[in-house]
């Protein structure tokens, strides 16, 4: 086990059993720890990696009052995209509330809802991209925006994971219509 990942670790357990739930989860995470009981008794290493990347599944689980919408803020100046491709539809939409976040970060397994201020103050502008082939949209990017600079900053897939290229023609294509820039690597 390397240094840095003992370090995520005391770092893990602090902030679930000794921070306020409004540090860790976001807002509407209240003054309390988020699993004050939280014990390493009986859990494995292999265990607490998986409990630390499924941790916001557990916490909801036990609160699903985290789910609820605290606040949302107004559209940005850029418009959505929605492409046909025959039988396909390509949908690229602004998340507009804590919720839309926390449901987007726990779908896409990452850490999206972390981003609840700077959407509140307009620093930052996350947008879903989603597929469709006859039923249930599928999720398949988060997209970060700089909406000051008008700059695509991040763009990450399930569990952080690289865009498919499917994905990556859809996202140029929107920047193109929108004239946004192209600083992700994604």
């Amino acid at each position: 086990m390397s240094l840095e990942e003992v370090l995520e670790i005391v770092y893990f357990l602090n902030g679930q059993k000794f921070m306020p739930g409004e540090y860790v989860w976001g807002r509407g995470g209240g003054n309390d720890p988020l699993q004050p009981d939280f014990t390493l008794k009986g859990k494995t290493l292999r265990s607490l990696r998986r409990h630390m990347a499924n941790w916001r599944n557990d916490v909801l689980k036990k609160r699903p009052d985290l789910a609820k919408k605290a606040c949302d803020w107004p559209r940005s100046e850029i418009a959505p995209l929605v492409h046909q491709d025959g039988d396909v539809k390509w949908l690229v939409f602004e998340l507009l509330s804590d919720r839309a976040l926390k449901l987007e970060g726990l779908a896409m397994n990452h850490c999206v809802e972390s981003y609840v201020d700077e959407c509140a103050r307009r620093t930052a502008s996350i947008w879903s991209l989603r597929i469709q082939r006859g039923g249930t949209p599928q999720r398949m990017v988060t997209i970060e925006v700089d909406p000051r600079n008008k700059e695509i900053v991040q763009v990450q897939g399930k569990s952080n994971s690289r865009p498919t290229s499917e994905s990556r023609l859809i996202i140029e294509r929107w920047a193109k219509q929108e004239g946004l820039k192209m600083t992700a690597d994604g």
